[in-house]
């Protein structure tokens, strides 16, 4: 039995010394070390049980086991709170401050005595250690079970695991707690039924670490995919400038070719001679060679989409109205456009932009639209663009395709994919950004697109980002990159909290600042500071979406979005 014991020990010890190791060299998760210590701590207090106290109770092992449990519970605490986003400073600081001054009792032998080769409880072991001990395993079950509420779904796997622990160690520090008191031991030859509940908590937390453990590595090994993957597209954006190095030549020679082969068709066809058949593999041929050509121009002015020669100062909303009066004549009643009276000015090239507008107007006519709505704002940071129409629109999926090299959904109608492509090449030379939303839902029988197009404003044209009076709480949220890139779009950058205690009131004041968070998140920073502050709840919807709600107000759900995002911070 005693082997069987050793054995257990011994692969405790080593697991938590591994877990010590890998957050001391990782900083993966800071509740490692703290189980780990714990843990450790409850191994040494088992090997002395196992191997010294069977041969008889010595008075000087069972001071430095209860030397130990004095330093247990604020480690057993202080990882609850981690779990639970619930931490204390002051309590934490108030239990190792109780465990010192437990230690130092201990020491000075007032707390047990021996008689008759038993350990015997002294008054002030009775009246102080065994309530306090007894009352923190009391507070360890309020704090994980009152934790429950706090924490995703995902995440209480392990609180259970947790709370199933601390159960079993209570029950053997309770009867070691009583034997104590009468004087009298409940197994032979183990002493300390704590040794059982030790390792049942042991074993339990470590099977739970070690799950978490595996979950980091499969988020690393996710997080290495995705890196690899960001790796090859920048192999292809490489490859792209290569071509676009090459692209006056091949483009050159792919007219001079074209045109051969135009000026023989054209030819072909005035012979009287052809029967109709001919005459339609003809045509077929003409209609292949205005395609190539299409093909050609579009390659070329994908490779000078990155060059700006012509920069200055104009006003968007005077360009879209020129463009739209130019280039859209026969549908200028399907176009509102709305602006403030201040001009939109942003620093840029004129025709470069005006094809932006124009590939993205023929998109939303080639999608069946049959209105277009643009919308203009700025503030001191940007110029807000929003293109939106009612056409077929696209699904959630396809949206993180839409501005991808040779993507199209028009193969057959002589698509080539690179028409959003260039708008978006344009658009970031510019110093802006570009974001695509579907407005397809199926509850409201709606559809269409809409397009959010950030230009950096004239006198920030240089500036990096401007802190914001917004703090994002991470916790609960699943797609941060998405929401952090609305963010950057916007050229604003909020405050950054994995949780609503981390939130330094000194630094901010809460009622001046807005709150974004996952409704769980926002449970926690309820409990923390009532009603106070502007909050909306982070939420997805339908096809993976993301809404924001107005926590005071009784609203419908927002799109989170550029526009979103813009309104707040011009309120």
């Amino acid at each position: 039995m005693t082997t069987f014991l050793m054995i257990i020990c011994a692969f405790l010890i080593s697991m938590n010394l591994i877990f010590i190791t890998i957050e001391l060299k990782s900083r993966f998760d800071k509740s490692f070390l703290l189980i780990g210590i714990a843990n450790l701590l409850l191994s040494f207090f088992c090997i002395i049980d196992i191997l010294i106290q069977p041969k008889g109770m010595i008075l000087e092992w069972t001071l430095i086991q209860h030397i130990i449990v004095s330093f247990l519970p604020p480690f057993l605490i202080w990882h609850i709170m981690v779990l639970t986003n619930k931490f204390n400073q002051s309590i934490l600081k108030g239990l190792f401050l109780c465990g010192f001054i437990f230690a130092v009792f201990f020491m000075s032998g007032h707390m047990l005595k021996s008689e008759n080769d038993e350990i015997i409880s002294t008054f002030y072991y009775n009246i102080t250690f065994a309530p306090c001990t007894f009352f923190l395993m009391i507070y360890s079950f309020h704090l994980s079970f009152s934790g429950l509420r706090s924490i995703p779904k995902q995440d209480r796997k392990e609180l259970y695991f947790y709370i199933a622990g601390i159960f079993v160690l209570f029950t053997g520090g309770t009867l070691d707690l009583i034997s104590v008191f009468i004087g009298y031991r409940f197994f032979m030859p183990i002493i300390s039924c704590t040794v059982l509940g030790t390792m049942g908590f042991s074993i339990l937390l470590t099977i739970t670490f070690a799950n978490k453990l595996s979950a980091i590595i499969k988020e690393r090994e996710m997080t290495f995919a995705q890196l690899k993957d960001a790796y090859k597209e920048l192999e292809d954006v490489r490859t792209l400038k290569e071509l676009g190095q090459s692209t006056a030549i091949i483009n050159h020679e792919i007219r001079n070719y074209a045109s051969v082969i135009s000026g023989y068709s054209e030819i072909l066809k005035m012979n009287p001679a052809l029967d109709s058949r001919t005459k339609t593999t003809v045509d077929k041929i003409s209609e292949c060679v205005v395609r190539l050509t299409a093909f050609s121009n579009d390659i070329l002015e994908f490779s000078k989409s990155k060059v700006l020669k012509n920069k200055a100062n104009l006003d968007l909303s005077e360009l879209i109205e020129q463009c739209v009066d130019l280039h859209f004549q026969k549908h200028k009643n399907s176009f509102t456009i709305e602006h403030e009276k201040d001009q939109m000015i942003i620093l840029g090239d004129k025709t470069k932009l005006e094809r932006v507008f124009i590939n993205m107007f023929k998109n939303s006519f080639e999608a069946k639209a049959q209105n277009i709505s643009v919308r203009l704002s700025k503030n001191e940071s940007v110029v807000l663009c929003i293109i939106e129409d009612d056409g077929v629109g696209c699904s959630q999926g396809d949206l993180g395709s839409v501005f991808k090299s040779f993507y199209t959904t028009k193969k057959s109608e002589g698509g080539t994919g690179l028409g959003m492509c260039v708008v978006r090449s344009i658009i970031e030379v510019h110093g802006g950004y570009i974001s695509a939303y579907s407005r397809n839902n199926s509850e409201t029988g709606s559809h269409g697109f809409s397009l959010h197009i950030t230009f950096p404003a004239e006198n920030i044209i240089d500036k990096k980002d401007n802190k914001s009076n917004i703090i994002l709480i991470k916790n609960g949220i699943n797609d941060l990159t998405s929401v952090l890139r609305v963010f950057h779009n916007m050229h604003l950058s909020p405050s950054l909290v994995q949780n609503a205690f981390e939130i330094d009131t000194r630094a901010v004041s809460i009622e001046e600042v807005l709150v974004i968070a996952s409704p769980t998140a926002l449970n926690q920073f309820r409990s923390r500071f009532q009603n106070s502050g502007n909050v909306f709840a982070l939420v997805e919807g339908s096809e993976n979406m993301l809404y924001v709600i107005d926590e005071k107000a009784e609203s419908q759900p927002t799109l989170f979005c550029e526009e979103f995002l813009f309104n707040q911070i011009s309120d």
